[in-house]
């Protein structure tokens, strides 16, 4: 059965560190530069890694992005009091308001990257900076079009609709791709808009970005950030060519067990097949935590585990049960003082094998070979399988099944069920809230995170959610 550990009160470690080589403690960030500070090479390079610090904060890629991912999907019931006068609770029973500080938190870190981000490109292509190498000016640039990407494309994927809907008039959020001007009244971009600026930005960035930069964007970093966004697109053949990029080029291999990617801790070097990390704490997702004891495994969740346990490491070592309270099961990957592995190599396994089979002319090979390598990295014993397109529908149907094994617990499931176009998901229906929330279709428009009041006060180019 699953592994059972005995409750302790840990210590809670918190490291922020993003850096080439060297700890980053003694920048300081900074916001609204004078012309003249941020034309000096120092203070730009500060800049950018303050850019840098708002996306991989608690408040954004290193806890709130997954963390309200997985309270809007099905795989937990909460475990205290859920009302709507409460800002967590209003995530959980979809009645977020404008006025939810931990919301508004998410917005205004995502905001802030962009701002810093565009500041830093238009100081670059103002060519005024005078003490720095063209080479450098130009990955800086890269970086920021990184920064800018991602934080547009996790806002539109919470505040939005999903692509699968109706990208051309869903509205996603506004696209802010210049620098802030003080009178700045934006409405919000489709969701089509906002997909395809970041997916320009993500390609100009793997264009000029080196292959290694220490936790910082690399080459590959925007690619795998860019198979993501093709496979949430829907758009299956460039997912499947940018995903096999990384694959085959990256160098970036599996190593020791499944935990080992949720395992590094500081601004070292990922292993275990990681591609991309925030080095920082895990923030909130402690919540998801036996020791946290704030969410366990709901319904769906637990016989899900259950009936895919036999031999499988995710589940029998990083699933947990409480000794106290049998069946209420909790998640394992996250540790205290560890590092967020936000961009995986697992990732791009699966991407490439579903997109494998659902692109213009299937690779049932590439899609049995990415499948395998999975599966056979967690289960043991393990026996390659073969798919053709005789099973086409069965195919498909275990390559999301590893997903949903792989991906648990970081933030992707939420995202998964939309892309699918799920008619009945989203149920929280296990004692002891049973009922508390039931189930929804895809696109039911209540399941959207408001946007903050603070975003549309005074802004009347800006729709409520």
């Amino acid at each position: 059965m699953f592994k059972k550990y005995i409750y302790k009160v840990l210590g809670i470690t918190s490291v922020v560190l993003m850096t080439a080589c060297n700890s980053l403690l003694d920048i300081k960030p900074q916001t609204q530069l004078p012309a003249e500070a941020i034309n000096k090479a120092t203070n730009l390079e500060a800049l950018l890694i303050s850019g840098y610090g708002d996306i991989t904060s608690g408040n954004f890629l290193s806890g709130r992005i997954q963390y309200y991912s997985e309270l809007l999907a099905d795989a937990y019931k909460p475990l205290f009091a859920v009302d709507k006068s409460d800002e967590v609770g209003q995530v959980i029973l979809r009645t977020t308001g404008s006025v939810n500080r931990q919301t508004e938190d998410m917005w205004v870190a995502a905001y802030k990257a962009i701002a810093r981000a565009n500041d830093v490109m238009r100081v670059v292509d103002e060519g005024k900076v005078t003490d720095a190498s063209a080479s450098t000016l130009a990955q800086w640039k890269a970086e920021a079009l990184f920064i800018r990407a991602v934080a547009h494309f996790e806002l539109v994927r919470l505040y939005g609709q999903p692509y699968s809907n109706n990208p051309n008039v869903d509205p996603g959020v506004p696209l802010r791709i210049k620098a802030l001007q003080s009178d700045e009244k934006l409405g919000r971009a489709t969701v089509a808009e906002v997909y395809n600026q970041v997916i320009a930005d993500l390609i100009a960035a793997s264009n000029a970005l080196p292959t290694t930069n220490g936790n910082r964007a690399t080459k590959w970093a925007a690619k795998g950030y860019l198979a993501r966004v093709y496979f949430n697109k829907l758009d299956y053949e460039n997912a499947f060519a940018t995903a096999q990029d990384v694959i085959d080029n990256s160098g970036i291999v599996f190593t020791g067990d499944p935990y080992t990617a949720f395992r590094n801790a500081g601004n070292t070097p990922a292993k275990g097949g990681v591609i991309f990390q925030t080095v920082n704490g895990p923030g909130q997702l402690s919540a998801f935590l036996l020791v946290g004891k704030a969410f366990a495994f709901n319904a769906d969740q637990l016989s899900f585990v259950n009936a895919n346990i036999s031999g499988d490491f995710r589940i029998q070592q990083m699933c947990i049960e409480d000794p106290a309270v049998a069946n209420n099961v909790y998640s394992d990957k996250w540790f205290y003082g560890g590092n967020f592995p936000i961009i995986r190599l697992a990732e791009m396994h699966l991407i490439r094998a579903e997109s494998a089979i659902l692109k213009g002319t299937p690779d049932y090979a590439a899609a049995s070979a990415s499948y395998n390598t999975v599966r056979d990295f967690s289960v043991t014993p393990y026996t390659n399988v073969t798919f053709t397109a005789a099973n086409q529908v069965g195919a498909l149907a275990d390559i999301r099944k590893e997903r949903r094994l792989e991906m648990m617990f970081e933030g992707d499931r939420y995202h998964e069920l939309r892309r699918l176009k799920a008619t009945n998901y989203g149920a929280i229906n296990a004692p002891p809230n049973l009922n508390l929330r039931p189930a929804a279709n895809y696109n039911t428009q209540n399941q959207l995170i408001k946007l903050p009041v603070s975003e549309t006060t005074g802004n009347t180019n800006i729709v409520q959610n």
